[in-house]
């Protein structure tokens, strides 16, 4: 965890009494990230023990915690951040709000998809899924997609299709064809380029009409 963040968790003179014991101890170790000082365990098995003794309220307590100094930490660069926040805005269970956490979770993903980490983009789409009383067709299909499901992301995706048509223009229109669009370029059988390439030159324009330059970018971009 970075020293920022660990900083706005407890008093100066505390914090640092508590982090030098558990150094002496081998329990953390600093390391260096740029500019900033980051503490990790020096075990998985040492985090798991020390987590294992909290109560889950108190767990649950001290994660909405981090996440709020990680808000006040990363204020203008949050999104740079998402899968740690994300992460601890998951734990902190129904204290955390629902729609900032299903957010961040979101872009994890998409984040973790843009290095093809699809385990890794495929477990913070489950979470979102989970936080979820109904989940959306797009959102599923996503998560399949990640699994390399690739008939049953195709049938969420065709869902989801059939539906944004009956609200023409609104966001989900177009996200839905570049979600589409990444699956059928993903599975890369025959055909699916053609199509991926028609559902991507449907959503630019819809994106740029919505306001939402950055999207039509990234769909540009999937063009090729």
């Amino acid at each position: 965890m970075p020293l920022p963040v660990v900083e706005c968790l407890g008093s100066d003179d505390a914090l640092f009494d508590a982090l030098e014991a558990a150094e002496e101890a081998h329990l953390i170790h600093p390391e260096s990230a740029g500019r900033e000082t980051i503490y990790k365990f020096s075990h998985e098995l040492i985090r798991q023990t020390l987590v294992g003794r909290l109560s889950i309220p108190r767990r649950q307590r001290l994660h909405l915690r981090i996440s709020n100094a990680m808000e006040e930490v990363y204020a203008s660069r949050l999104e740079d951040h998402a899968a740690d926040y994300s992460y601890h805005l998951y734990q902190a269970g129904a204290a955390a709000d629902p729609d900032t956490t299903i957010r961040f979770l979101t872009l994890a993903g998409e984040q973790a998809l843009e290095t093809a980490a699809f385990e890794e983009a495929l477990e913070h789409f489950e979470l979102g899924l989970s936080v979820l009383d109904d989940p959306e067709p797009a959102q599923l299909g996503i998560s399949a997609a990640c699994g390399r499901e690739w008939e049953v992301a195709e049938g969420h995706f065709r869902t989801a299709l059939a539906e944004a048509h009956e609200i023409p223009y609104r966001t989900e229109q177009p996200e839905v064809r570049r979600w589409y669009a990444w699956m059928l370029l993903e599975r890369d059988e025959p055909g699916d380029r053609e199509r991926a390439t028609e559902l991507l030159n449907e959503a630019i324009p819809m994106f740029e009409e919505l306001g939402m330059v950055g999207h039509a970018e990234l769909a540009r971009g999937m063009l090729g």
